[in-house]
C-alpha cells in the first residue's frame, strides 16, 4: 500500500510540477497550452505606435496581453496604457486614438450599425480622437457624438468628472436616461458628472501657450522642473495632477512660471475671468538607465586604434547620440554622431583624458538624458595589461574557527535546506598577476557590480601581489593596470570571483585556485563506556625482553559474574505469547498526544476558472504571505492503534499576478480550513478528509471577482518515512459543480524536546465539470508544539 501511495503522490507532484512550470511560460507544453485559436473575425484596426506598457484584451477574456506595434484589433477588444505608457490605435477610415498614460478603452462593434461611425467606450484616463469619419464615445451616463472630420479631447477629472474639449468641428452630447441633448462646437469645455452637466467654458483666442503641447520630459530627479510660458493675460493656471486631481495655482500678472512636476502625465490650461486657454498636456517619465558596457571607467586606449563602444539600449529610443567631451559636466561637446545600433567602433585621434556618454532620442525627437559618463585615457606610449592569476582566499588566523552553542548546530540545520552565506565572517584574499616589463608600480580596482563606476577598493601595489583584508564573502570583479610614473597601462579584462564558493565546496574551490583554512570541528567528549561486569585476564609473563602469554585460563574463569541461586545460573523467564487484540499485563488507558503548530508560506500561485462567467475566462492570482494555525491530536489505544485528528485554518490576501487583469479590483481575502481524520494501523494511515476551497466568483462585471466557499469530502492516507510526512488526499464537493481537488502536503520534521521545526510543500490540483479549476503551490516554514 505504501509503495504505490508514494508513486501516485510523485506522479502527482511530477504533473503538478510540469504544470506549474508551463503556466509560468518557463516551459513549453503542447497540450497545457490554453491560448485560442487564431481569430477568424475581421479586423477593425491595430495599434500603430506602443510606448512602454501596453496592454490588450480580446473579448470575454481576462487576460491582458502585452501589445505591440502592428498588433491587430477586433470588435470588443480593450486596450489599456499602464503608467509612464502611451498607444495610438487607428480605426476606420485611419482614425486615430492617441491615449495618454492609464486610460482605458473598449471597442465596441463596428459592424453593428450600417453608417461609419467609429464607436468607443471611455473607461478612464485621458484621449484624443481625430479622424475623417465621425466617432460615438460611451461614457457611464453620456455619449459623444462628434461629427466627421472633428478632434476632441476626453480626460478623467476628480469627483467622477469627465471633461469634453473641442479642439476642432462640433459634437453632441447625449443623455439616454434624461432624454437629453446638447450640441457642443470648436473652442468649448464641457465638464459632466453622472446624468448632468456641471460647468461649461469658452476658450480665449488672447490667452496662448508658448509651451509646447505634447512635451515629454524624461529625468532621473524627481519632480522635474519646468518653466511655462504664454502670451496674454491670465489669471490662474488649472493643473490637473496625474492621480487625477486638480490644483488652481494663482498668478500675479507674469508670463512665466516655473512648476515642480511629478512623474506622470499633466494637463495644464489658463484661467481669465469666463475663458480659458488652450489645454496642453505635458509628460514626466522616469528616464530608463542606459549602462556603458565598453569602454569602462579609466580604460587606457591608444590613438589609432580600433575602439569598441558599447552600452545598454532602451526600447524607447529610435536613435542614440555619441558624446564626447573634454570635461566632466559636458558643458563642451568636442564631438557628436548619431548611431542607431547600440555600437559602434572608432578611431580616437586626439591625445588625452576625454568623457564619453550616450543620449537617447525618442520618435518624437524628445532626448533621453546619460545618468553618467565614463573617462578614457588615449596615449601612445602605454604599458601592456598583466596577465592576472586566479585570486586564493583564507580566513585571517584570529578568527573564531570554533563556533559553539544552539545557534550554531541551528545554522548547520538550516543550512541542509538553504545556502547560506555569513556575511559576518571575513576572508584575506590574495590577488595575484604576472610582473609586466618596465612597470614601477600597479593599480588594483576591485568592484561589486562589474561597472568600475565606483569600486569598493582601489591601491597602488609596488608588487605584483595585493592582500586584501577583511574581504566579506560575496561576488566581487578585480581589475589590475601596470603603471610607470604618473601614467597607468592598460588595464587586464575584469575577472568575476566568488568567494562563497570556498564555503560551498573547499575542494573545487582549491581547483580553482581559491583555498582557505579548515575550520576544526569543535571537541566532541567521548563517551563513557557502560557498566559492565569485569572480566579479568591473566597477566604476561615477560622473559628476555618478550611478552608471551599465560596459558588459556579455564571457562570458568571467563564467566561473567551473574546471579546464582544454590550455585546455578537462573535463567530469564519465558517469554509469554502475544494474545490477539492487547498487550500482556493489566489494561492500558489510551494515551493522548497534542500538536499545537503556526506555519507562514513564503510563496504562493493560482490559476482558476471563474464562476458565472464564460468558461474561458480565467483568473491568475499570487500570494506571497499566508498564515496559517493548526491543532491536532492523537489517540493511542491499547492495541497500538493511533487516531489522529488534525485541523489547520489559513487565511491569504490574494493580488492579480499582473495588476492590469482587473484594473478596479481591490484586493480579496480567502479562508479555508481542512480537517484529517486518520487511522494509523501498523503499516497504512489513511481516513476521511472534508475541507473547504475557495472558489473565484464574478459579479458586477467582468473586472471584478469575489471568492465563495464551497465543502469537500473524500479520502486521503499518509506515508511516513524518517523525517518525511507525505499526505495525498481526494475530495470531493459532490454537487453540480462537480468540484473535485487532488492535494499532496509533504514536511519535513526536526523535532526537539516539546517542540518542533517543519519545512512544508503543499501542492493542489483542482477541476470542476463546468468551468471552475485551478492549481495551488505553498512553500513555507512551520514552528508547532507538542505535549
Amino acid at each position: 500500500m505504501d509503495r504505490y501511495l508514494v508513486s501516485g503522490a510523485i506522479f502527482v507532484l511530477v504533473f503538478e510540477v510540469i504544470w506549474f512550470l508551463n503556466d509560468f511560460r518557463i516551459i513549453h507544453v503542447p497540450i497545457f497550452d490554453r491560448t485560442e485559436s487564431v481569430f477568424t473575425k475581421p479586423t477593425v484596426g491595430k495599434i500603430v505606435e506602443v510606448k512602454r506598457g501596453v496592454r490588450r484584451r480580446a473579448q470575454d477574456s481576462i487576460v491582458w496581453e502585452e501589445s505591440s506595434e502592428k498588433d491587430v484589433l477586433y470588435n470588443f477588444d480593450s486596450v489599456l496604457t499602464l503608467p509612464q505608457s502611451s498607444a495610438t490605435v487607428t480605426l476606420k477610415n485611419d482614425t486615430k486614438i492617441i491615449m495618454s498614460e492609464n486610460t482605458l478603452i473598449l471597442i465596441e462593434n463596428q459592424e453593428e450599425q450600417s453608417d461609419s461611425k467609429v464607436r468607443l467606450r471611455f473607461a478612464k484616463g485621458d484621449l484624443r480622437t481625430k479622424g475623417e469619419v465621425g466617432t460615438e464615445i460611451a461614457t457611464e451616463e453620456w455619449t459623444v457624438d462628434a461629427q466627421a472630420g472633428s478632434e476632441l479631447n476626453l480626460r478623467q477629472v476628480e469627483g467622477g468628472k469627465v471633461e469634453v474639449e473641442v479642439l476642432k468641428g462640433e459634437a453632441k452630447l447625449k443623455n439616454e436616461k434624461r432624454k437629453e441633448e446638447k450640441s457642443i462646437s470648436q473652442g468649448k469645455i464641457l465638464a459632466l458628472k453622472k446624468d448632468q452637466i456641471v460647468e461649461e467654458k469658452v476658450m480665449s483666442a488672447e490667452t496662448k501657450w508658448i509651451t509646447r503641447d505634447g512635451l515629454r520630459i524624461y529625468t532621473f530627479h524627481l519632480p522635474a522642473s519646468l518653466e511655462f510660458e504664454w502670451s496674454g493675460e491670465a489669471d490662474s493656471i488649472w493643473h490637473l495632477l496625474p492621480d487625477k486631481k486638480v490644483e488652481n495655482i494663482k498668478l500675479n500678472g507674469e508670463n512665466k512660471k516655473n512648476l515642480e512636476l511629478i512623474s506622470g502625465t499633466h494637463s495644464l490650461r489658463l484661467y481669465k475671468g469666463a475663458t480659458i486657454s488652450k489645454t496642453v498636456q505635458i509628460s514626466v517619465w522616469r528616464a530608463p538607465v542606459m549602462h556603458l558596457l565598453s569602454p569602462l571607467p579609466r580604460d587606457r586606449v591608444r590613438p589609432g586604434e580600433e575602439i569598441p563602444f558599447s552600452w545598454n539600449g532602451t526600447r524607447l529610443a529610435k536613435k542614440y547620440k555619441l558624446q564626447f567631451s573634454d570635461k566632466a559636466d559636458f558643458s563642451s561637446v568636442i564631438s557628436e554622431m548619431d548611431i542607431e545600433p547600440a555600437f559602434v567602433k572608432l578611431n580616437l585621434k586626439r591625445e588625452g583624458l576625454f568623457y564619453w556618454r550616450i543620449i537617447g532620442v525618442d520618435e518624437l525627437g524628445y532626448q533621453i538624458p546619460s545618468l553618467y559618463s565614463n573617462p578614457i585615457y588615449n596615449y601612445k606610449d602605454l604599458l601592456e595589461a598583466p596577465i592576472i592569476k586566479s585570486p586564493k582566499a583564507r580566513q585571517p588566523a584570529n578568527q573564531n574557527q570554533n563556533p559553539e552553542g544552539a545557534s550554531f548546530n541551528f545554522l548547520k540545520f538550516y543550512k541542509l535546506f538553504f545556502e547560506v552565506a555569513n556575511a559576518a565572517e571575513l576572508y584575506d584574499v590574495i590577488f595575484e598577476w604576472e610582473p609586466v616589463n618596465g612597470a614601477e608600480h600597479y593599480m588594483v580596482e576591485i568592484d561589486n557590480d562589474g561597472t568600475f563606476r565606483n569600486p569598493i577598493t582601489m591601491v597602488k601595489s609596488e608588487s605584483s601581489r595585493f592582500v586584501w583584508t577583511n574581504a566579506p564573502l560575496g561576488k566581487y570583479y578585480w581589475r589590475v593596470s601596470a603603471g610607470r610614473g604618473d601614467t597607468l597601462g592598460r588595464f587586464s579584462v575584469p575577472q568575476r570571483i566568488d568567494l562563497a564558493q570556498v564555503l560551498r565546496n573547499s575542494k573545487v574551490g582549491e581547483e580553482q585556485g581559491i583555498t582557505m583554512k579548515p575550520v576544526e570541528p569543535p571537541p566532541v567528549p567521548a563517551p563513557r563506556p557502560p557498566s559492565v561486569a569485569k572480566i579479568e585476564l591473566p597477566k604476561k609473563n615477560k622473559i628476555a625482553g618478550s611478552a608471551i602469554s599465560s596459558p588459556p585460563p579455564k571457562k570458568a574463569e571467563l564467566e561473567p559474574v551473574v546471579a546464582k541461586t544454590a550455585s546455578k545460573i537462573v535463567p530469564p523467564p519465558p517469554l509469554q505469547p502475544r494474545p490477539k487484540g492487547g498487550i500482556v499485563g493489566p489494561p492500558l488507558l489510551p494515551q493522548f498526544r497534542h500538536q499545537v503548530n503556526f506555519d507562514f508560506f513564503l510563496g504562493a500561485g493560482y490559476d482558476q476558472k471563474s464562476l458565472g462567467a464564460p468558461t474561458d475566462l480565467k483568473v491568475n492570482l499570487s500570494t506571497l504571505g499566508t498564515p496559517m494555525a493548526g491543532f491536532g491530536f492523537a489517540v493511542t489505544m491499547p492495541d497500538e492503534k493511533t487516531l489522529i485528528f488534525d485541523l489547520r485554518l489559513s487565511t491569504a490576501t490574494w493580488k492579480p499576478k499582473d495588476p492590469t487583469d482587473f484594473p478596479a479590483q481591490s484586493d480579496i481575502v480567502e479562508s479555508t480550513w481542512r480537517n484529517h481524520f486518520f487511522w494509523k494501523s501498523r503499516k497504512v494511515t489513511f481516513g476521511l478528509v472534508v475541507n473547504s476551497i475557495s472558489l473565484v466568483e464574478h459579479f458586477g462585471s467582468l473586472d471584478q471577482i469575489k471568492f465563495v466557499n464551497a465543502t469537500m469530502m473524500g479520502v486521503g492516507g499518509r506515508h511516513v518515512w524518517r523525517n518525511f510526512t507525505h499526505d495525498l488526499t481526494l475530495t470531493s464537493d459532490f454537487s453540480d459543480r462537480g468540484e473535485m481537488e487532488v492535494w499532496i502536503g509533504s514536511n519535513y520534521r526536526v523535532n526537539f524536546e516539546k517542540w518542533n521545526f517543519r519545512v512544508i510543500a503543499d501542492f493542489y490540483s483542482r477541476s470542476g465539470k463546468n468551468e471552475p479549476s485551478g492549481f495551488g503551490v505553498f512553500i513555507g516554514p512551520a514552528l508547532g508544539a507538542e505535549w
